[in-house]
């Protein structure tokens, strides 16, 4: 029994062992390290590495999605985090940091015109100009759904709700 149990544990350290030495592994460790040193454009390139040999490695994407919307690379980072989405449809977090991505590209709603009939008080939002701004709301709520106390995304959400209402009203009586 003895020997049968240390053999498992070998067996075991063996496998551990091993796939710390993988090239992937390597990679995810020194882009970790780069990070901590904050050696951002390593760090990136290192998760690059990864995600060439193992492109549904979540790890590197969402890693490497964090650092491009730090560096503004926003439609780079929405790109990850959709990655790391196909992969892995249950992280709330991924979807807000995808909202925020989409956020940054759309900008404001003025980005966003509306129509008006001239008989509804109400005018009514034409997002052919911001769809972006429209799945980036999508975003926020489903991270919301996911995890529904997520209070950032919650603020997001709102921040954006209330700044469009505000551009509506301005915009239609202007």
């Amino acid at each position: 029994m003895k020997k049968i149990l240390i053999s498992v544990i070998l067996s075991i350290a063996a496998i551990i062992g091993f796939s710390q030495n993988t090239p992937i592994f390597i990679h995810n460790k020194n882009g970790d390290e780069l990070l901590n040193k904050s050696d951002t454009v390593g760090a990136i390139t290192e998760y690059s590495k990864t995600i060439e040999s193992n492109p549904d490695n979540y790890y590197a994407l969402k890693k490497r999605g964090l650092l491009y919307y730090a560096k503004g690379k926003y439609k780079e980072a929405e790109k990850d985090f959709t990655n790391c989405i196909a992969i892995k449809q249950t992280d709330a977090m991924v979807f807000y940091h995808r909202g925020n991505a989409r956020q940054k590209q759309a900008g404001d709603p003025s980005r966003i015109s509306y129509k008006w009939d001239g008989v509804s008080s109400v005018a009514t939002p034409d997002y052919s100009l911001s769809e972006i701004w429209k799945s980036s709301l999508n975003d926020y709520l489903k991270a919301l759904e996911l995890d529904p106390n997520l209070h950032v995304a919650y603020d997001q959400y709102s921040k954006m709700i209330r700044f469009q209402s505000k551009f509506q009203l301005n915009n239609m009586y202007n």
